[in-house]
């Protein structure tokens, strides 16, 4: 789905729809979308160890990109939607 949003892009939107591209519409969305899920990983992953649980109960394994995946989908989210012009 994002590579679609990123492919539509570079279109140009209808000359009757004025200065609204849809697609940087999409794309914004999409990044939010992806902040959120960022954002609920960690605080559950948080939220779990602090229970005094292992993490070895968990049923799902994110596998090799628990340490450093959530932060990282945060920050580029938030980059990105920092420098998102309207």
């Amino acid at each position: 789905m994002g590579m679609v949003a990123e492919y539509c892009w570079c279109f140009q939107p209808s000359s009757y729809m004025g200065h609204f591209e849809p697609c940087r519409v999409v794309i914004f969305v999409l990044k939010i979308a992806w902040l959120s899920i960022g954002l609920s990983s960690w605080r559950f992953r948080k939220a779990w160890v602090a229970q005094g649980r292992s993490m070895d109960e968990m049923k799902f394994k994110a596998g090799w990109t628990w340490p450093w995946g959530p932060p990282f989908v945060v920050r580029i989210a938030e980059v990105y939607l920092l420098q998102f012009k309207h």
